[in-house]
């Protein structure tokens, strides 16, 4: 979520967090030297000890955050939390046949915490998960796309005509319309590409 903030608020907040950390190491210093540091020092130790406990705190919490606080998904925080199924349309023609292969079902885990989100898959012949992942906020549109890199691994039994491969993804999330719909497309390094139509299971937690 980290990177869906305004980048004039990540440098204020990066710069907060570098002074209250040199604040630290002089209080620090004024206790290993055995002077006693001023309330300003105290301060600072506090706000540090407070940071390192809240932050991985609210960073395992934050799932449960932003289910509960909706709102936050049409402003900045979309949840994307859980298990999707859908089905994916490739261009893919099968040389045997001639024809394009019909939609495939596939089933995704996303998985999002306050500084990272991770993709994975399975479908009926592999399974993938992301390499690199990031999301991409239009907040005028209030709009959100995951993209990411992914390694997609074929099952043994057809890997013969379906090596492992590497591609990159991105599925739209339109909170104003649906909050349980992902869409988006996909191309891999084969050459192949193809859309993805996601809708959220809110019965199945994902694994």
């Amino acid at each position: 979520m980290w990177q869906l903030l305004p980048i004039r608020l990540q440098l204020v907040i990066v710069a907060a967090a570098s002074v209250l950390g040199w604040e630290t190491v002089r209080s620090l210093l004024y206790l290993l030297g055995g002077s006693a540091p001023d309330f300003l020092h105290y301060s600072s130790l506090a706000a540090s000890t407070a940071l390192a406990i809240g932050v991985p705190l609210v960073n395992h919490a934050w799932p449960s955050v932003i289910k509960n606080l909706q709102s936050l998904e049409t402003l900045t925080f979309p949840n994307l939390n859980g298990r999707w199924h859908g089905t994916y349309q490739s261009d893919w023609i099968d040389p045997a046949t001639g024809v394009q292969i019909g939609p495939r079902e596939i089933a995704i885990d996303i998985c999002l915490s306050l500084f990272s989100v991770s993709v994975a898959m399975k479908s009926m012949e592999s399974r993938l998960h992301s390499t690199w992942c990031r999301l991409e906020p239009n907040r005028q549109s209030r709009i959100f796309r995951v993209r990411y890199l992914f390694e997609n691994e074929p099952d043994a039994r057809v890997a013969d005509r379906s090596a492992m491969h590497e591609g990159i993804c991105w599925s739209e999330f339109r909170p104003n319309e649906s909050n349980n719909r992902l869409v988006g497309q996909y191309y891999n390094y084969r050459g192949r590409r193809g859309d993805v139509d996601l809708h959220r299971d809110l019965l199945t937690k994902p694994v």
